[in-house]
């Protein structure tokens, strides 16, 4: 099958494949005396494999490590298995960090709102560096009880 059934077949646009044999997640395709790539079944197989690594949030990087850990007829399992563990171990702490920067958040706008006043600075902001302050506080692992942003302001 030439290149346009391929996208057709995948859902995966023409310039989407070359750039996966590019970077060898798709094998490089015979060629037909024309030029014009061959593809095969498996080429099907394979797209779809990446599509459903890329869903389960795979980088290309990880999808071609996986790839190339397997043989050419059977994807290496446990390799995935610990991919996958290691990508929510990396979920869990963006997680984390994401809580933390809403409670940051949080506390800097209950903070800001009772003393908002307008700074005479352009590009000065005391919302902004109480912000600041709170988020450094909060990755430190220390939560101090701080002024409101109006009170810490140096004028």
């Amino acid at each position: 099958m030439r290149i346009g059934q391929l996208a057709d077949e995948t859902g995966v646009t023409t310039k989407t494949i070359r750039y996966y044999e590019g970077i060898g997640l798709l094998p490089p395709p015979a060629r037909q005396p024309s030029g014009y790539r061959s593809y095969a079944s498996a080429d099907i197989d394979r797209l779809d494999f990446v599509a459903k690594a890329k869903a389960l949030g795979l980088s290309l990087e990880e999808i071609g490590d996986i790839l190339r850990a397997s043989s050419p007829d059977a994807v290496n399992c446990a390799h995935v298995v610990d991919l996958l563990t290691s990508k929510r171990d990396e979920l869990e702490h963006w997680i984390r960090d994401a809580e933390s920067l809403r409670d940051a958040l949080d506390h800097t706008i209950q903070a800001s709102r009772a003393g908002l006043d307008s700074s005479s600075a352009a590009y000065h902001c005391p919302v902004i560096e109480h912000g600041l302050h709170e988020r450094a506080l909060h990755l430190d692992g220390a939560v101090h009880e701080v002024t409101p942003a109006h009170e810490s302001v140096r004028k």
